[in-house]
């Protein structure tokens, strides 16, 4: 019999605590208007038996165009409640995120990066 993926995550402004069964995937997404356009954020959980595998995105635009990040970061099942006192909390109208102290924070995955990109319209325009 496989196990279940139990682990926590911030999600929005709270922690909510997901639990995947081998082959499952979730996905969850939210976005708002800002005082210079607009931003969203959505993240997909997936889980294989063996590894919890995350993609996310964050994307917007204000007054310097648009700008999309992308990363994947995965997980064993065995690590996923081992680093604590952290949250991933949106900066830079939600186009970002950094990981700040939480002292009231579970213990929550160590997300191993995969990969990373993004996509910044006015640097394109610009040739970069």
């Amino acid at each position: 019999m496989s196990r279940n993926a139990r682990f926590w995550v911030w999600w929005h402004d709270g922690w909510v605590k997901l639990t995947l069964r081998p082959d499952q995937s979730v996905e969850a997404g939210y976005g708002r208007t800002t005082d210079e356009g607009w931003c969203s954020w959505r993240e997909r959980w997936s889980f294989d038996g063996d590894k919890v595998t995350r993609e996310a995105e964050s994307d917007g635009s204000d007054c310097d165009g648009r700008l999309t990040r992308f990363h994947t970061d995965e997980c064993h099942v065995y690590q996923l409640a081992v680093v604590p006192h952290q949250k991933q909390t949106p900066w830079v109208e939600g186009v970002g995120c950094e990981f700040v102290d939480d002292l009231d924070a579970p213990l929550t995955p160590d997300w191993q990066k995969v990969s990373a990109s993004q996509r910044d319209q006015y640097a394109e325009m610009a040739g970069y």
